[in-house]
């Protein structure tokens, strides 16, 4: 499975994902500023701001900032016993239902 890169460029300040195989040379990790065989196969000067399949960095990039920040994506950890949000929750009755209150003997 090829890896993909969600990639920023200051000088236009646009973002792109393009396959790792655009990296001309330099270090693919985060946070690497790289030459990227980009628009037209001219060379342009990238930051690497994630790695990963081209769904994760296609759902990655529309959280990059206009300063070329990835925002942080990461759902909320839930520490406890219960891990599930409010709508999955159904409320438990405190009352009977109304037939249920007419069979009752007082």
């Amino acid at each position: 499975m090829a890896n993909y890169c969600a990639l920023f460029f200051p000088e236009s300040q646009d973002s792109e994902v393009l396959p790792e195989s655009s990296i001309i040379h330099g270090s693919v990790t985060v946070g690497s500023h790289v030459p990227v065989q980009w628009k037209d196969n001219k060379l342009y000067d990238a930051n690497i701001l994630y790695i990963g399949s081209e769904a994760n960095c296609d759902a990655k990039i529309q959280y990059v900032t206009r300063t070329g920040q990835l925002k942080n994506t990461a759902s909320p950890v839930v520490r406890g016993i219960f891990r599930t949000t409010w709508h999955q929750l159904s409320p438990l009755p405190l009352i009977p239902p109304p037939q249920k209150l007419s069979n009752l003997v007082i």
